[in-house]
Order: C-alpha cells, then structure tokens, then sequence
C-alpha cells in the first residue's frame, strides 16, 4: 500500500504592515531626569507623518521571553485622543517598520495615568503575549495624534525626581529615538524612556 502524495499546504503571502500618522514629539522640559527613567516630558505633536518615541529593548532571556505589556510613565495626556503602543524590530541599531503581532495596544485618555513625578504607571496589556527572541534587539514605539500627551525620561547629569540623586550611569542599555516623521530616526543617547516590562 502506497499512501496518496498530498499537495503542499499554500503559504499565505506575507502581510502588510499598518502604518498610523503619528504625531510630532519634541522635549519640552529640562531638569526632571529619574535613576530609573523617570521624567523629562516629551510632547506628542499634530501635524504631518508625526513624530512617536522609540526605546530600545535587548532580550537578554535565555530562549526568549513573553511579555504581557509594558508600563509607561506620563505626566500630562489629552482629554480626547487616544495613545498607542507597539513593538517593532530594529534595523541596523535604529526602530524598524515590522510591527510584531498583538504588540499594537490603544489606550484612550482616560485610562491613561498621570503624575507629577513619574511614579505612576499606565499598563499597555497585550492582546496576546509577545514573543522576544533571545539576544534580539527590538524597540517599543508610543505614539498619538495628540500634542497633550508627555512622558517621563531619564537623562544623564539631571536629578531623578523621586529619589533626588543625580542620574549618574544609564539604567538600561537601549537608546530613547525621536522621530519627525516615524520613518527617519535620530537616537538620543544620554535619554532613556521611564518603563517597566
């Protein structure tokens, strides 16, 4: 007996990527910086292909790691338009266009936390946990079409806000990106995003 010779299951072609227009950030205050990447607020802007921030992430996990969501810092948001999150790959040390699966997480203003000295945090839950592959450098993207919304930073030299100690060592090895059209990136090495994952 001679089993039948089954056709190859068809490959589904890949699928695009959804692009968002994105808002314009640009750093609005000096002078609140956190140990542990805590303020310097960043302002979301309205017009043209936008500008999100980007940081940086390693998986240093041996096989990987899962991850649920991410938390993020804001002191101010808009009382209207959402935020949003996602995962992306990182091309040549700067944030990619591949968005991972179940990464994109909205968040509209009112479940959006706010505080005056970072120590508050909003939860980007997934949809599904997100698979990092071990020793892959991947970035998170934030981003809104809402100038409102600011998020906390660290920067070498400044004061952290909670503890008061001067910031004087990086507390993560990624880079914080700004964007003025979320194509085009420029990293801002003595910055890092406020974030738990």
């Amino acid at each position: 007996f001679v089993p039948p010779q089954l056709p190859p299951l068809p490959i589904p072609p890949p699928q695009p990527i959804i692009e968002f227009a994105v808002p314009d950030l640009r750093i609005i205050s000096d002078g609140f910086r956190p140990l542990d990447f805590d303020i310097g607020a960043l302002e979301f802007g309205e017009f043209g292909w936008g500008d999100p921030l980007a940081q940086s992430i390693l998986c240093e996990a041996s096989g990987g790691m899962m991850v649920t969501g991410i938390d993020l810092f804001f002191q101010a948001k808009s009382t209207h338009m959402p935020v949003s999150v996602e995962i992306r790959d990182v091309v040549n040390g700067y944030p990619g266009k591949i968005t991972l699966p179940f990464s994109i997480v909205t968040k509209n203003p009112g479940d959006v936390n706010i505080s005056e000295d970072g120590s508050v945090a909003t939860t980007f839950s997934f949809e599904s946990p997100v698979y990092l592959e071990e020793g892959k450098e991947m970035c998170f993207v934030v981003y809104s079409n809402s100038n409102n919304y600011e998020c906390f930073i660290s920067r070498m030299g400044e004061v952290d806000l909670i503890t008061g100690q001067v910031i004087s060592g990086q507390p993560y090895a990624g880079s914080l990106f700004t964007s003025q059209n979320a194509s085009t990136w420029s990293a801002e090495q003595m910055d890092d995003l406020k974030f738990h994952m």
